[in-house]
């Protein structure tokens, strides 16, 4: 692999020197990202999504010399396509724009990402700092964007990666049977202690995978959502996890012991409840048998999965850069300057079939309203009362992170308790946790 690197570095640098000094190099858009299922049998997201988007750039006046490159799904195709890739930003040039799924997209069997951890790729100075872009942007309104999670694209240097989706899990109950004000000082130990056991229910989600009909269900493991309740995982810049083996380990076992409880009865008393992550698919795809009888018009109470540190941590599902070796800032700015626009954010295919086609919702706070309903196979809003209880979720956000890199590992780890925990022969649990924080550490100082 390495003397592979070595030649193909070698290649692009000779081929730049002996480069004349004729047209610009056309701007190179770089996508990756999950066209749910609707792939495989409509054609390409590049042709119905993308291509579609990059047009309206050039209407408004900005590059038209754009080339669009689109990630292979996955195989040999994807993985030599990343080794060139990372090649070539390695000798200074690559990809002006990237529009990326964090973990390649939910329709990808875990296909590796050009970059694993989104994070780490900005202490590292992959993306080129856009302070001084955003202060002269014509399209996006940077006041309206969620801030806590447009900070999670910032570090020292300043504005590197625009979020440009997001998702947090919520438990959703009639408004009528319960009363619930979301709150940062509330943390998962109080979920745990709720005498009401309404907060337990809310905390109880491996249930839900394993009850799901066919068409919606995910493996059971799927449900423990422990990065969102170990809130901030690391720290990028110094290369440490945030939680101990012993705090994994625990947040492992009360898992499994709510789950208990569910598997027992003892949350039998708890009101009706449906749970999922944020979506635009809450505003109009409405399977009222799939979320417990509950009408689409219903005032609900929401009450989201809250983390060890206190308040919500939202995982941030698509994001949007501009490579620092670009030799146009200005023109590939002014793709991601449309892009987040609130028009983009409610009309475009690219957000419509691609970016919160299959779960997440959009950063700028205006859509989901009536007077701003979202493009989701149909106008899509929620009522007065229930747009009310998102802004709530979003002010109690304390915590944001990437998807993917970390919590993969979490996944995998969980996958093996889960069975573990079934079949008295397997593998110890203390184990299965200790290998899973071994392999987070040396991800970090990869």
């Amino acid at each position: 692999m390495k003397k592979t690197l070595c030649i193909l570095l070698a290649v692009l640098l000779i081929t730049a020197l002996f480069s004349g000094c004729g047209e610009p190099e056309p701007l190179h858009v770089l996508v990756d990202l999950d066209y749910y299922v609707l792939m495989n049998y409509v054609g390409t997201y590049a042709e119905d999504a993308v291509a579609p988007f990059l047009e309206w750039v050039a209407d408004l006046g900005g590059p038209s010399d754009i080339v669009l490159e689109v990630l292979p799904k996955d195989g040999v195709e994807r993985d030599t396509a990343l080794t060139r890739l990372r090649t070539e930003i390695m000798a200074g040039g690559g990809p002006d724009v990237f529009i990326m799924a964090c973990d390649a997209g939910d329709s990808y069997d875990s296909a590796e990402p050009l970059f694993p951890i989104p994070e780490k790729a900005m202490e590292v100075g992959m993306f080129l700092t856009l302070d001084e872009y955003i202060e002269n942007a014509q399209y996006m309104e940077w006041d309206k964007l969620t801030p806590a999670i447009m900070n999670a694209g910032k570090n020292e240097y300043g504005q590197q990666i625009l979020p440009l989706t997001y998702t947090v899990p919520v438990s959703y109950f009639m408004k009528s049977e319960v009363s619930h004000s979301v709150s940062a000082k509330t943390d998962w130990e109080d979920m745990l202690s709720d005498e009401s056991r309404t907060l337990a229910a809310a905390a109880s989600w491996i249930h839900l995978t394993e009850n799901e009909p066919e068409l919606y269900r995910l493996p059971p493991w799927e449900g423990h959502h422990l990065e969102y309740i170990l809130g901030d995982l690391a720290d990028y810049k110094e290369e440490e996890l945030l939680f101990t083996e012993e705090e994994l380990l625990r947040r492992c076992e009360e898992i499994f012991g709510v789950h208990e409880q569910y598997l027992c009865g003892a949350l039998d008393a708890s009101p009706v409840c449906f749970q999922d992550c944020l979506s635009t698919k809450f505003t109009n795809e409405w399977d009222t048998a799939r979320f417990n009888g509950i009408s689409k018009t219903a005032d609900l109470t929401m009450v989201p999965l809250y983390s060890d540190d206190g308040g919500v941590t939202a995982n941030i599902l698509y994001y949007a850069a501009v490579n620092a070796n670009t030799k146009r800032p200005e023109d590939a700015f002014f793709l991601l300057d449309v892009l987040m626009d609130r028009n983009s954010q409610q009309y475009s295919d690219i957000y419509g079939w691609c970016l919160t086609r299959n779960f997440g919702i959009p950063t700028h706070e205006d859509l989901l309203q009536e007077e701003y309903p979202t493009r989701h196979e149909g106008a899509g809003y929620l009522s007065e009362s229930n747009y009310a209880q998102l802004c709530e979720i979003r002010d109690s956000i304390t915590n944001v992170r990437f998807q993917g890199g970390l919590d993969l590992v979490l996944d995998s780890m969980f996958e093996e308790i889960y069975y573990a925990e079934m079949e008295p022969e397997a593998k110890d649990v203390k184990e299965i946790v200790s290998q899973a924080y071994r392999k987070m550490e040396i991800m970090l100082r990869e």
